[in-house]
């Protein structure tokens, strides 16, 4: 964890995420042509946030951007608009105004082109963090305003030990970091979760239930989507609870500044989130039941390569927002059938 200088003034601290390595040396200078600093972290699940203002800043006012699940987990138009609006408006509080822009990748080009000249040249008392897994082509011009700040996915055996640590009995610290993509948060959630075990033997099952015709390839997904409903119930309790807390602050305060459009954009940004971690999961144990029924001559080589490139893609698919239950169809329908 390290300061943001912006423009040689107040430093402003950037935190890893929970799907950062607690030792990210986060470090860095002023963004481009002495504007904001922007913070784009471009390793695999990363995640960045920016606390409070340090000596000489005072508090800035941080305001989160992000997407409507319903619509896609990227930034819309919309969103757009609502971001240049904001980025114009004078601090509340202390001296700067952090917007927090999620899933950036998935951005449209006619978003991108609105925000790019903003981001170019922010106000004074704007910073941008830009928060990315990937930077995508169309993001390239984006990117090179910005200062990069890569954080790397806290490896597998330091999830585990931590859960170990937290009373998670061993075999359900590994199962549950195995499949946690670098995200501690996410780890926690399904470490204790008795399912588990289950969805990963369904992706590892499929293999030999699939059959080639669509019946079963509607069937394997329908199952699949079913256990992960049933796991994202923890997160949605949760997401009640705090959805609950501020409507009790609303009733007590007003409306007005309460951050509900924003508690309901980042609830299901985390859901999607959960879902598409989930499957990508269940998708590397799918590629490792391919992969071992080659060994065992169940495949030519060629059909491995085949399913295993067909499963690679889709969960390439999946991490740009596609519809995830249109490309399992398609991948369990077209997957190779072992002898």
């Amino acid at each position: 964890m390290g300061p943001v200088g912006a423009d040689g003034g107040a430093d402003a601290d950037v935190d890893a995420g929970v799907r950062t390595r607690a030792d990210a040396d986060a470090g860095t200078s002023a963004g481009a042509d002495g504007g904001s600093a922007a913070a784009a972290g471009a390793g695999v699940d990363t995640s960045a946030t920016v606390g409070a203002g340090a000596a000489g800043a005072g508090a800035g006012v941080g305001a989160c951007a992000s997407a409507d699940a319903g619509e896609g987990a990227g930034i819309s138009v919309d969103q757009a608009q609502w971001i240049l609006e904001q980025s114009w408006l004078s601090p509340t509080e202390g001296d700067l105004t952090v917007l927090i822009l999620h899933d950036f990748p998935l951005v449209a080009d006619a978003t991108a082109a609105k925000l790019l000249k903003t981001i170019e040249e922010p106000p004074a008392s704007t910073r941008f963090v830009i928060v990315a897994e990937s930077l995508p082509t169309n993001l390239v011009t984006i990117a090179s305003r910005c200062v990069r700040l890569d954080f790397h996915a806290i490896a597998d055996e330091v999830i585990a030990e931590r859960l170990i640590a937290e009373g998670v009995a061993p075999d359900a610290a590994q199962l549950a970091s195995a499949g946690a993509f670098g995200d501690l948060d996410r780890a926690r959630l399904v470490a204790t979760d008795p399912a588990l075990a289950e969805r990963r033997h369904t992706f590892a099952r499929a293999i030999d239930a699939l059959d080639g015709s669509g019946f079963a390839a509607l069937q394997m997904v329908k199952r699949i989507e079913t256990l992960i409903d049933e796991a994202a119930e923890p997160l949605n309790a949760r997401h009640l609870e705090e959805a609950d807390a501020l409507q009790e602050r609303i009733e007590a305060y007003g409306n007005r500044g309460s951050g509900k459009k924003q508690l309901e954009d980042r609830h299901k940004r985390e859901h999607r989130r959960f879902v598409t971690d989930e499957l990508r999961a269940g998708l590397a144990v799918l590629s490792a039941s391919y992969r071992d029924a080659m060994v065992a001559g169940r495949l030519s080589a060629d059909d491995a390569a085949r399913a295993v490139n067909a499963i690679n893609e889709t969960a390439s698919a999946l991490s740009r927002n596609a519809n995830s239950s249109l490309a399992l169809e398609r991948l369990m329908w077209s997957l190779p059938l072992p002898r």
